[in-house]
Formats: C-alpha cells, structure tokens, sequence
C-alpha cells in the first residue's frame, strides 16, 4: 500500500497510509503518534530523538493508517485507524 494522505469527502479530516513513529511508556502505554514519509524518515527521526533524549520511553516506527484533522492548515495526527 503507498504512503499518503487521502481526503475525506466533506471533511477537514484524512487518512494517512504509511509509516507511523509510535511513543510508548514504560508501562507499555501508547502516548504519541506521528506519520512519517518512508521508514527511512521514521527511523532517522527515532534514532535523533533516542541519541538526545536520554529517558527509557519506547520508540517505534509501524505502518499504518492514521485519521488526520486539520487545523488553520496543520495537520494533527487524531487517531490509529489500523497497523499493519
């Protein structure tokens, strides 16, 4: 399946298909989630983040799907629809 956004009919919200970077806790808790454009950029975008955050938080990269909803032209990340 491509990376990529997809518009919903009548809506500010859409759906993300391709790699997703996934936050966890400790405790196995999902905190954040944000689409990335390839595994390439997840896995760059983790490998910063684990060199400059010393804390134990899991870091993951998934493909998935992701709702999207935009905002003054931004786009948030709302909910995982699916992971493959």
């Amino acid at each position: 399946m491509p990376s990529g956004i997809y518009r919903l009919p009548a809506s500010d919200m859409e759906t993300f298909v391709g790699f997703i970077l996934h936050l966890y806790t400790t405790a196995g808790a999902l905190l954040e989630f944000t689409p990335r454009d390839s595994l390439s950029d997840c896995l760059k975008a983790k490998r910063v983040i684990e060199r400059t955050d010393p804390h134990k938080e899991r870091w993951i990269c998934r493909k998935g799907k992701l709702l999207l909803k935009t905002v003054d032209g931004k786009q948030y990340p709302v909910k995982i629809i699916m992971e493959d």
